[in-house]
């Protein structure tokens, strides 16, 4: 279990005068108390100097520089891992990076605190900082946790200020910070980083900037005509945000209302519209405002349909029907579907506090039925409770039960024969407990559904089955 306070882990001792590194450069000062991090199966009073090793001595002081960053010996400490360790700062690096693909966002922070105290002027590590940060940030959205988001944020935003204030200027903080920006809709800010990265690389050759360069100067000019054209850096704009991010909703409605009346076409605008009027639990007017967003080119934006599957949840009435692959006959000189084509759906929502209850009366194509995940027949009743805001860690955790009573190869022209079915027991009820959560990059999913009916069938042997599934894109 890791401690509250890191540096707990740590003891500071002076070294007997006979103490030799299995590494010969390294030159200790007897003088100096070193850093010892303590071995993970130490108890208290387990620690035995006698047995410190070279590798103990430089985790304590990759320690010290992540969370002491006022302790005075600071330099002394830097020179012994200098000499211990030459190529350190690109090995931390290597490792925070993998890290944080893995999302293992505790051990990479404490990666990059330490190289940050271990090299507080390198303008690249103070950008690579922000830039955790922000993916930090990020994450912690996704997941729910608005508060620690918050957070990292302005911590992201602080190191991110220390870099575009680097002399000479670091053309890379800019275009990073410009996108940052960008995520928190303040589209002035992003203007000009995006402008200041331009003019900081324009006088560079494409050879000199490399593909790389030559596609992040193409894409901040594209985002600056982009933001302009739109008039995202209006000042109406812009206090709107504000307003809203700040949960004085009202005000903020008015603001991107005047806007909107001269920036009809702004998807950005109907979005923040949508944002502010979703907040206000005003679920219709905001599904509205997020349909007219994805009207006007915000279908490639991912927050808009969450924001929009949120006002349908919370809508109390989802309805969908319609024909699916229709096979048509001919009967009495007219043309008939066949109710094996038609899709009904009916489903009525309920929240209370962070549960959920949604109960679903369908009848489906045989075709769709086997593709889905709870439902295993073409007519049928689905009950399904969740609560969706749990979390593990910075993971949102879904955790469930769905409930189902199903007529197999019935259709909704076939509702009168369920007395029937049901006094000779020709229909199947399952019960299904699931969890889904985030995991790297992708989606975790696994659940255990019991048939009822299989018990009374003396079927119980084939009532249980397993499913886990991992989805994510490349």
């Amino acid at each position: 279990m890791k401690a509250n306070n890191p540096l707990e882990s740590v003891y500071f001792i002076s070294l007997p005068e006979n103490f030799k590194s299995e590494n010969s450069e390294i030159q200790i000062d007897p003088t100096v108390q070193l850093p010892v991090q303590k071995k993970p199966e130490d108890g208290p009073g387990d620690f035995n100097p006698k047995e410190i090793t070279t590798e103990q001595i430089l985790a304590g002081i990759l320690t010290v520089l992540a969370y002491d960053k006022k302790n005075q010996n600071l330099d002394y400490y830097r020179s012994i891992l200098k000499k211990a360790r030459p190529n350190i700062k690109a090995e931390l690096c290597e490792a925070a990076i993998l890290k944080t693909k893995n999302e293992d966002f505790d051990l990479a922070e404490e990666i990059f605190l330490a190289l940050h105290g271990f090299d507080p002027e390198d303008e690249a590590i103070i950008l690579n900082m922000a830039l955790f940060l922000d993916q930090r940030a990020e994450s912690y959205r996704k997941a729910g946790l608005y508060e620690d988001a918050d957070a990292y944020d302005a911590d992201a935003y602080s190191y991110y200020e220390q870099a575009m204030n680097a002399e000479p200027p670091l053309a890379d903080a800019f275009f990073n910070a410009g996108f940052f920006f960008m995520k928190q809709h303040k589209f002035r800010e992003a203007k000009d980083s995006f402008e200041t990265y331009i003019a900081l690389t324009c006088e560079l050759s494409d050879e000199e900037l490399g593909e790389a360069g030559c596609y992040k100067r193409e894409r901040a000019q594209e985002v600056v005509n982009n933001i302009q054209r739109q008039n995202m850096d209006d000042i109406h704009f812009k206090d709107a945000y504000d307003f809203i991010s700040h949960d004085q909703v009202e005000k903020g409605l008015e603001e991107i209302r005047i806007f909107l009346q001269s920036n009809q076409k702004v998807w950005n605008a109907w979005f923040m519209l949508g944002w502010g009027l979703r907040k206000l639990e005003r679920f219709g007017d905001a599904k509205s405002a997020f349909l007219e967003a994805l009207k006007y080119g915000a279908d490639e934006n991912a927050d808009t349909f969450n924001e929009l599957s949120l006002c349908y949840i919370e809508e109390g009435l989802f309805i969908q029907g319609g024909l699916f692959n229709a096979s048509f006959t001919k009967k009495d000189n007219s043309i008939l579907a066949s109710p094996n084509d038609f899709y009904i759906l009916i489903e009525p929502r309920f929240r209370i506090k962070n549960t959920h209850l949604n109960f679903t009366v369908y009848s489906l194509p045989e075709q769709t039925a086997e593709q889905l995940l709870f439902i295993k027949d073409t007519l049928g009743l689905n009950v399904n409770i969740y609560n969706d805001t749990l979390s593990w860690g910075t993971k949102k955790v879904c955790v469930g039960t769905n409930f189902a009573l199903s007529f197999p190869t019935r259709t909704f022209m076939d509702v009168t024969a369920i007395p029937e079915d049901l006094m000779t027991m020709k229909f199947n009820g399952f019960v299904t407990p699931y969890f889904s959560t985030t995991l790297l990059s992708g989606q975790l999913h696994g659940q255990v559904t019991i048939e009822v009916m299989d018990f009374f069938r003396n079927n119980w042997q084939n009532a249980f089955s397993v499913d886990l599934g991992f989805r994510t894109s490349l």
